[in-house]
C-alpha cells in the first residue's frame, strides 16, 4: 500500500477508500503468501483517478464514468489474456515428475492463480492417488465424446482443479495421435479460461509426450543425480528441439532427490554445457529439491506433501520454483494460443500430404510417434 500511495501521489487511506468505491473496475489483485499486492495495471488506473480529483475536481460518479469508458476502449484493443502452460516432463520414471507437478500446482493455487493440473499420462495416470480423490469422469469420457474438458475438472488438494488421465486403460495409453490433437484442442478451452494450465506427461519420449510438450509455454524437465536420468533427459530435449514445426522454446531444468545446491549447480552445468555444445541450445535452471523422506509420507498419506508437511525442505523448494515461474513466466501477458500453435501445424502437416479436409478430423494419416533420437558417442559422455 505504501509503494502505491509513494506512485501515485494518494493518501493510503485514499486508496482504500477508493479500493472500496470502485472494487469493480480496478484490476484483480495477485496473493501471494499472507499479502494481496495490487497490479501495476491498478497503479496506472490509482493515477489517473489522482489527475481527475486533483487537477479536475471531478466527483466520484464522473470518474466512474470516465473508468467504464477507459475499461471499454482498452477490451476493444486488447485480445483476451491466455493462461501459461506448463509442461513437467522427464526422460525417465521415478524422478518425482508428478509430485512436483502436484504440489506446484498446489502452491500457485494457494497464491490466487487460477490452475488447472492437467494428467497426461494417459495409460498410467497417477496424479487423482497422490491428491487422496476419486474422480468420477477421467480423460476417457473425454477421448470417447461423452464429456467435454470441462465435464471432467474433479475437485482437488484445497480446491485445486484437476483433469485425471485413465489408470491401466489400454485405449487410452495407445490413443492414436489425430485422437490426441482432439485432446490438445479440447485443451485450448481451458488455456481460455485459467491463468496456469500444468500438465503432467508421461515419463519419456512417445508421441503421446512430444505432442504435449511442443503446445507448453515451457517445459519443466525433471532430472536426478543418476546418471540414466541425465542422459534421458537430454534425449528428451533432443527429440523434441529436432522438430521443424511447433518445437519447444524454453526448457527450464529442475534438479531433484539431490543434497544440495552444490549438486544441483553441477548437475545443470553438466547437462546444460552438453545442450549448449551439441544442440546449440540453452537451458534455464530453475533451481532444485532435496531428497527428503517428507516425499515419501505425504505419498503415503496419500495428500501433497505441500499440506502434510508445509514446513519441510522440499516445500520451501516448491515455492522457490514457484517465485521462479512467477518471475520468468507467469507476469507477462500472453495473447496467442501456444497449443493451437501446435493444432495448427497438425493442419498444415495434413494438407502438405494430402488429406482431404473431411478426413483431418477423423483419422490421421500416420501415426508419426518420435522414435529415441540417437545419441552419438560424445553426447552420451554427459
Amino acid at each position: 500500500m505504501s509503494e502505491v500511495a509513494a506512485l501515485t501521489g494518494l493518501e493510503q487511506s485514499s486508496i482504500q477508500y477508493y479500493e472500496r468505491v470502485f472494487a469493480d473496475l480496478l484490476p484483480a489483485k495477485v496473493y501471494r503468501a499472507d499479502q494481496s499486492l495490487f497490479l501495476p495495471e491498478a497503479v496506472d488506473v490509482f493515477r489517473c483517478i489522482q489527475h481527475w480529483t486533483s487537477a479536475k475536481a471531478l466527483s466520484s460518479e464522473e470518474i466512474r464514468s470516465l473508468l467504464q469508458v477507459q475499461r471499454r476502449s482498452q477490451e476493444k484493443k486488447e485480445p483476451p489474456r491466455l493462461g501459461k502452460v506448463i509442461g513437467v516432463t522427464s526422460g525417465k520414471g521415478g524422478v518425482g515428475k508428478s509430485n512436483v507437478a502436484l504440489n506446484l500446482s498446489l502452491e500457485l493455487h494457494k497464491r490466487g492463480y487460477r490452475v488447472v493440473l492437467f494428467d497426461a499420462d494417459l495409460g498410467t495416470a497417477n496424479l487423482h492417488i497422490l491428491s487422496g480423490i476419486t474422480p468420477s469422469r477421467t480423460l476417457y469420457d473425454v477421448t470417447h465424446g461423452t464429456a467435454g474438458i470441462a465435464d471432467v475438472i474433479t475437485e482437488g488438494p484445497e480446491g485445486l482443479g484437476l483433469v485425471a488421465g485413465g489408470s491401466g486403460i489400454c485405449q487410452l495409453a495407445n490413443l492414436p495421435r489425430h485422437r490426441r490433437f482432439y485432446l490438445i484442442s479440447e485443451l485450448e478451452k481451458l488455456e481460455q479460461c485459467v491463468d496456469v494450465l500444468v500438465v503432467d506427461t508421461a515419463p519419456g519420449i512417445s508421441g503421446q509426450v512430444t505432442d504435449f510438450l511442443r503446445g507448453t509455454d515451457l517445459s519443466l524437465v525433471m532430472v536426478t543425480p543418476d546418471l540414466t536420468a541425465i542422459t534421458d533427459a537430454y534425449g528428451l530435449i533432443k527429440a523434441l528441439l529436432a522438430e521443424t514445426e511447433g518445437g519447444v522454446d524454453r526448457f527450464g531444468l529442475m534438479a531433484n532427490m539431490v543434497r544440495g545446491v552444490r549438486q544441483a549447480e553441477n548437475l545443470f552445468a553438466r547437462l546444460s554445457s552438453c545442450v549448449r555444445r551439441f544442440l546449440d541450445f540453452d537451458l534455464e535452471y530453475m533451481g532444485h529439491l532435496v531428497k527428503d523422506q517428507a516425499v515419501t509420507r505425504a505419498t503415503e498419506k496419500r495428500t501433497p506433501f505441500l499440506l502434510s508437511e508445509p514446513n519441510s525442505r522440499v516445500s520451501k523448494g516448491i515455492r522457490l520454483l514457484a517465485d521462479t515461474l512467477e518471475r520468468r513466466l507467469l507476469q507477462a501477458r500472453k495473447y496467442r494460443s501456444s497449443l493451437g500453435r501446435l493444432w495448427d501445424a497438425w493442419a498444415r502437416f495434413t494438407e502438405s500430404v494430402g488429406v482431404p479436409p473431411a478426413e483431418r478430423e477423423g483419422k490421421s494419416p500416420r501415426d508419426n510417434t518420435l522414435a529415441p533420437a540417437g545419441a552419438t558417442k560424445e553426447e552420451v559422455t554427459l
